[in-house]
Formats: structure tokens, C-alpha cells, sequence
């Protein structure tokens, strides 16, 4: 696999807060200049812009097309609950609502982006391939990050030596109230698997999330 972004990077942190290369295979938490997830890039005259997806299956949002973008393929189309089983040139694979687009990289942050044309929602997809890195070091790395946002709260946090699992709640600039929903992934590399929308929408942010993460495959020659 080649050498690829950060698997840590918080949804809704300033990009300043993000991303310093380590020289080992990955971005990690530091200072730089990479955008974070949930904050999308920075504009010309250093405003944050909006989140970039769309709404997710059964909200009303506008939905985009998946042709012309920067990603992975999606054999066979939508599936009949709204879902596009998508295998990405990095090596993963995951479901990702129909209609969402994965961004160009690095235009709407670290690692793979899928948007559409709800700004509120996002999912995103980080990695981290630097050896001897566990998946709870990149979430309460993220969580620190996060903490330091407007009205931050963690809401759940668990980890059963497979991956972790976490929630929380902030306040953002453009959107207001946000949750996000997120798992990483024991391995090398770590993956880092982010959905995040509205506060009031916790169900869809989480439905977003479950679709991703249950079948969600860190070596697409090996799935299924």
C-alpha cells in the first residue's frame, strides 16, 4: 500500500491543529497546515467553509453523482437500502451512501472524503501506517483535539482490543451542533472510519456509520 494520510484527524478541528508528517508512512497529530475532517478546506480569506456530504438515505438532501471524482470503484451500483459497496484504490473498502462523492484528495481533508450536497454530513475514511501505533493512541489524540472545540462533550468511548469505538458532541462555526460517530480499527495500518452531521440527526449520523463500519474491509483483496 503506498504511503498515505493521517488516520488521525478530528471531525470539526481547526486544519492548523492537524497534521505534521512523520516520515513514517503517515500524517499524525501536530502542527500544520492539512484541513481536518468535519471542517472542509479554508477559504481564500481564512473563514472555515462547510462541511462537504450530503444528506444521508432517508433525509431529504441533494444527492450527487459519482462519476468524474478522485476514488474508488463501485461494482455492481447501489444496493437496495441506499448504500454503494465501494472498494478504494488504497486498499479498503467500505459502504457509502448512494450519491455521496469521495472528493479529490486533499481538497476536503485528510484520507478519503465522500461528500454530496448537504454540507451538514460527512463520512470519512483516515489511516495510519506507521508501525507500533494502536488504535486507542489515535482516538484520544483525536478526542484531545476535539476537546479544545465549543462546547465539546464526549459522550461514549469503548474499546474491545479490536477497535475503539467514540462520540461526541460540538459546536461548530458554520453548522452549529454537531455529533460524530467514529471507529478505528486495530492494525497496520490503523483505519479511522468518521461520520458526522447535525446534533438533532444522531439516528442518520449513525446510520452512516453502522453502513460503513460493519462490513468494512481493510484489504479489499481479501473481502468478499
Amino acid at each position: 500500500m503506498p504511503a498515505v494520510l493521517v488516520a488521525v484527524a478530528v471531525v470539526g478541528v481547526p486544519a492548523a491543529a492537524f497534521a505534521a508528517w512523520t516520515g513514517t508512512g503517515g500524517w499524525r497529530i501536530g502542527p500544520g497546515e492539512a484541513p481536518g475532517p468535519g471542517d472542509g478546506a479554508p477559504g481564500d480569506d481564512g473563514e472555515e467553509e462547510q462541511d462537504p456530504v450530503g444528506a444521508p438515505p432517508g433525509e431529504d438532501g441533494p444527492q450527487g453523482d459519482r462519476t468524474g471524482k478522485t476514488g474508488g470503484s463501485a461494482p455492481g451500483g447501489a444496493s437496495e437500502d441506499g448504500y454503494v459497496r465501494t472498494e478504494e484504490p488504497e486498499g479498503f473498502a467500505l459502504s457509502v451512501p448512494e450519491g455521496w462523492e469521495r472528493a479529490p484528495d486533499g481538497e476536503e481533508g485528510a484520507g478519503a472524503v465522500y461528500v454530496a450536497g448537504d454540507p451538514r454530513y460527512r463520512l470519512q475514511v483516515m489511516w495510519q501506517e506507521a508501525p507500533g501505533v494502536a488504535a486507542w493512541q489515535e482516538v484520544d489524540a483525536i478526542l484531545a483535539d476535539a476537546s479544545e472545540r465549543s462546547d465539546y462533550e464526549e459522550l461514549a468511548y469503548s474499546d474491545d482490543g479490536s477497535a475503539v469505538e467514540f462520540e461526541y458532541a460540538y459546536d461548530n462555526t458554520v453548522h452549529g451542533p454537531r455529533y460524530v460517530k467514529g471507529s478505528a480499527f486495530e492494525g497496520v495500518p490503523v483505519h479511522v472510519v468518521i461520520s458526522a452531521g447535525p446534533d438533532d440527526a444522531r439516528d442518520a449520523v449513525a446510520e452512516v456509520h453502522a453502513a460503513a463500519t460493519e462490513d468494512f474491509c481493510a484489504d479489499a483483496a481479501l473481502c468478499g
